[in-house]
């Protein structure tokens, strides 16, 4: 946790905490709080010295800060409404405005010309400037800096204020410069980490939309046949030796399920049976839905006995109990065939045998285990 000092609390904290009560505004819209903060920031420190012009009975500076702060306000107001690239332009425009009035009254020793400076980082952090007028535009804000420094390079000006007045307002428009930058680059890597970890959270959804089954959350075809690839080449001391079985299990009767009861019912007889499966199954051996009513199991570390023996313990302990949905108590029985690694074997063709002993459950009766033992 951040351990603030007072400079901190009194500088930093309160423009940060204004920050981030605009991002749960707007749901983090990194331009607007940052396009909002930096207009409002101007028009308090406008108003600041507007209040000295005032009190130093310097009425014309005074009525242009006033026509300044009311651009800056309506440059902050049409970056809430989310106009953003017109927000940005009349800001500039006005910082424009803004810094070659007060130069001319004040000098170049008044220190508001430091502000084009800052108005450069903000135009190459703006994402919403069109990159081919990025360059040419800051040029011309470098332009504009370089033409005050060479017609009031003397420190003429129209208006003479106290030179202890002067010193105090060119170290605070100095600080409010860096004050500007820090705060944009600051904006810049609370976007990129915030897009960053947006961009995490995406991947990993894709991700496990595209390994996923949107219906029982158990891992789809896909990710089945990545598994089983996986399994079957990793390394053994004797590759002829690999105690690894398929099963492929298949709901019987389900189309009539669907057809006498709807497919709404029958995907929640779907969601069951896959959470029956995921609850019975070994923590080392692997479930997903093939599709349809097919579910596949690859068991890992079981002779072909101990397989068929796993799978019988299965069928018996996710059928035995009716599965009951929207008033309806529906008896499922489960077809299951098991096909153990030979030597050669690829996913392709121990699929195979596991389909075709699946088959021949189907023909010999339904809602039993078949496997090249039986």
């Amino acid at each position: 946790m951040k351990e603030w000092s007072p400079l901190d609390f009194v500088f930093t904290a309160p423009i940060l905490k204004l920050m981030e009560s605009m991002d749960e505004e707007k749901a983090y819209n990194p331009i607007y709080t940052f396009q909002t903060t930096i207009y409002l920031l101007a028009v308090t420190s406008i108003l600041l010295y507007s209040i000295y012009y005032f009190l130093a009975g310097l009425m014309k500076p005074f009525y242009i800060s006033i026509l300044i702060m009311a651009c800056f306000g309506t440059a902050s107001y049409l970056s809430r409404r989310e106009k953003y690239v017109l927000a940005f332009y009349l800001g500039l425009i006005t910082l424009f405005v803004n810094t070659f009035i007060y130069v001319n009254f004040f000098g170049i020793h008044f220190g508001v010309h430091y502000y084009l400076l800052s108005a450069n980082v903000l135009l190459s952090l703006n994402v919403n400037t069109r990159k081919r007028i990025t360059f040419p535009l800051s040029m011309t804000i470098v332009a504009a800096y370089l033409t005050i420094i060479l017609i009031y390079g003397d420190g003429r000006s129209l208006y003479a204020i106290p030179e202890r007045t002067l010193f105090v307002f060119h170290e605070v428009n100095i600080i409010l410069t860096f004050t500007i930058m820090a705060l944009s680059f600051f904006r810049f890597g609370m976007t990129l980490k915030n897009a960053e970890e947006e961009l995490k959270l995406y991947h990993g959804k894709i991700r496990r939309m595209a390994h996923t089954d949107a219906l029982t959350n158990l891992p789809n075809r896909r990710s089945v046949e990545g598994e089983l690839e996986l399994v079957l080449n990793e390394p053994f001391p004797d590759r002829e030796i690999r105690n690894i079985s398929l099963a492929v299990g298949d709901l019987d009767n389900f189309k009539r399920v669907n057809d006498e009861y709807g497919h709404k019912i029958g995907d929640e007889v779907l969601k069951e049976m896959a959470s029956r499966f995921s609850r019975s199954i070994r923590a080392y051996d692997f479930l997903g839905r093939w599709g349809g009513e097919e579910f596949l199991f690859i068991l890992r570390d079981s002779t072909e006995l101990q397989a068929c023996e796993t799978m019988e313990r299965i069928r018996i302990k996710t059928t035995a109990e009716p599965v009951e949905c929207s008033g309806l108590s529906l008896h499922v029985t489960l077809t299951i065939g098991v096909a153990h690694y030979r030597p050669g074997d690829t996913k392709a063709s121990l699929f195979e045998r596991a389909d075709q002993l699946l088959y021949q459950g189907k023909e010999a009766g339904k809602n039993r285990v078949m496997s090249d033992l039986l």
